[in-house]
């Protein structure tokens, strides 16, 4: 069983933890009490929800009337009756297109037919015919061989005297004089015009009593948590105000393409079509299809053959291409905080609760809780889960992938990342530090000794194909075949396989100076008689994890006591000092540096090498 450790501040003998899988059976429980109650109680929080989030489309212009020194409830009136207005005025205009678009279908009733016709001669004589002639010779030898059958064991058998069928009686109603009927079927109507109007109401109060309502929110946080509270609200809220104002720039730009396009095709009704695609995408995911239907539709109907038809789903199609790999990723971006995949799982999720309005508020909503997660500390695990920042570190990923011998998707890791940043950073932030994880990984037992050097020969294959080689100019590993006149720099392994290979690495990169490599196993007065002879410019110890740190530790002091003038410089790459560097070890040994990043560990090497710091240009 494992125990997570004790929370901060809690007194060491306390039974504060419990066990992992409790913990996560708890979260479980709750998250499914938290749906079942949004399920249950749709009613009373869908108006809720629908009208907090009009408060977010209409505060800004709410704002900007009072900025012209117009009263509060003037300004929420003016906002609120002109969208009404604008709503009104469209289904007006829509009801009026439908209906003479309604008296004009009759008039085709040629085209109608012929289209029916060619698609049932396209059954009649094209594959379709001989795919269903298959299936009915099959089905027909099936129900003969079923039937043969089912003689051969009725041979023999007294057969059943027929029993006539009672025939059914049906009760049907009198007259209705009352008219209950038809106010029946007007139920629904009356209960949405009935929502409608509540959520007008609330967000016309949400609006009116916006800063009240704020500051009993944020007194609920309490003194202690205000500023938190106050971060949290204003970054949900420029969240899902940018996801907003991106949706209507999309939303409206194809709208406007397509009613010129379809205009200019001569559709009729184009300016309709047009503002239904820029209302219906509000739809995640169904919107599209749904707004694509009619115009085809009314083509298929008004004009003979198909090439108009064609013409307009050639039009859709490319209006939908530039719109969700052009206009999307340029506006959307990551402005949402949401990732793809979290924000198809919320449209799922919340169009089961609520409906095709839980569909339109599964954004908005799902930002919300992302946003929750970031600031309160139990439900970090959400925003890591939903949000649109990376899940794991790419070093992480990195070690994630070489730990599974999966080389072809490390590569593209390397790749990527080669090609934003270059190889040398390549090496400082990517590489490096997945061999630190590696390192520390062996030194804890996760890694199998045995293992251990099949992760080394994968992250060096990686390497090497992404362009590092072993040896380049520069940088030997013997040093005898080098240029002599670059200054020399000899490098020791504190540790075993890993810290050999970042220290490859990490030569292989710098070869502005000679790199003379030693094996990890040497003996400290073998290595110090190496050191005697060559005078090099400096020596780096490479360390990759704490024990390989205590040994680097003890070589830096032999060294120093043995050659006074040398310089040493200890690299202890992927560490976080104050977290994963132990205290007593932040001071480097007297006569060292010591370095926790590659880069900071090469900025320490450069004057030693009596070389100009690199500029930015050059770095580049």
């Amino acid at each position: 069983m494992i125990l997570e450790p004790p929370d901060e501040g809690s007194p060491a003998g306390s039974n504060t933890t419990h066990p992992l899988s409790l913990r996560i059976a708890a979260k479980l429980v709750v998250f499914t009490l938290v749906c079942g109650f949004l399920y249950v109680a749709k009613p009373i929080l869908l108006p809720i929800a629908l009208a907090a989030f009009l408060t977010f489309v209409f505060a800004p212009v709410v704002r900007g009337i009072q900025t012209l020194r117009a009263p509060r409830i003037l300004a929420v009136l003016i906002a609120l009756g002109g969208v009404a207005a604008g709503v009104g005025a469209v289904s007006w205009f829509g009801f009026k297109q439908l209906s003479a678009l309604a008296e004009e279908l009759p008039a085709y009733r040629v085209n109608i037919l012929e289209k029916l016709s060619d698609i049932r001669s396209l059954g009649r004589d094209g594959p379709i015919k001989r795919v269903s002639e298959a299936v009915e010779s099959i089905s027909e030898e099936a129900e003969e061989m079923a039937a043969s059958e089912e003689e051969q064991e009725g041979e023999g058998a007294p057969r059943k005297e027929e029993v006539e069928k009672p025939v059914e009686v049906v009760l049907m109603p009198r007259g209705d004089p009352l008219g209950l009927s038809r106010m029946t079927a007007l139920r629904p109507v009356a209960g949405y015009a009935g929502t409608a109007g509540l959520v007008l109401l609330l967000t016309f109060f949400f609006l009116y009593y916006r800063e009240d309502l704020r500051n009993r929110l944020l007194s609920f946080a309490g003194e202690a948590r205000l500023l938190v509270t106050t971060r949290a609200l204003n970054d949900a809220g420029s969240r899902i105000s940018r996801y907003l104002l991106a949706q209507a720039v999309v939303n409206g730009t194809y709208g406007v393409a397509a009613g010129l396009g379809f205009w200019a095709m001569g559709v009729p009704y184009a300016l309709l079509w047009g503002v239904g695609a820029f209302l219906l995408r509000y739809i995640p995911y169904v919107g599209p299809w749904a707004a694509a239907v009619p115009p085809v539709v009314c083509a298929l109907v008004m004009y003979d053959g198909w090439t108009k038809p064609l013409s307009v789903i050639g039009l859709i199609l490319v209006l939908e291409l530039l719109s969700n790999n052009l206009m999307e990723p340029w506006l959307y971006g990551r402005s949402a905080g949401l990732s793809e995949v979290a924000i198809i799982i919320s449209a799922v999720v919340w169009a089961f609760l609520w409906g095709p309005i839980g569909l339109v508020l599964a954004t908005p909503l799902s930002v919300c809780i992302v946003v929750l997660g970031r600031f309160v500390p139990g439900l970090s695990f959400i925003a890591r889960l939903m949000g649109s920042d990376p899940g794991m570190d790419p070093a992480a990923q990195l070690y994630h992938r070489l730990a599974s011998l999966d080389t072809l998707e490390a590569k593209d890791i390397v790749r990527r990342n080669v090609e934003e940043r270059g190889l040398r950073e390549t090496i400082d932030e990517l590489a490096l530090p997945a061999l630190a994880l590696a390192a520390r990984d062996l030194q804890s037992g996760i890694i199998p000794a045995e293992e251990a050097d099949e992760v080394a020969e994968a992250a060096e294959s990686v390497m090497e194909k992404a362009g590092l080689h072993a040896s380049p100019r520069g940088a030997a590993m013997g040093g005898e075949e080098a240029d002599s006149q670059l200054p020399l720099v000899i490098g020791l392994p504190a540790g075993g396989r890993f810290e050999s290979s970042a220290l490859e690495f990490f030569a292989a990169g710098r070869d502005d100076c000679r790199w003379r490599l030693v094996e990890s196993g040497i003996l400290v007065t073998e290595f110090v008689e190496i050191v005697r002879r060559a005078a090099p410019a400096g020596v780096c110890v490479v360390a990759l994890s704490e024990r390989s740190l205590l040994r680097a530790r003890r070589w830096c002091k032999r060294l120093h006591s043995e050659i006074d003038s040398l310089r040493i410089v200890i690299g202890y790459w992927g560490a976080e000092v104050g977290r994963d560097l132990p205290r007593d070890m932040i001071q480097a040994p007297e006569g060292c540096e010591l370095a926790t990043t590659a880069s900071e560990t090469w900025r320490i090497l450069q004057p030693w090498l009596a070389l100009e710091p690199a500029t930015p240009e050059e770095a580049a």
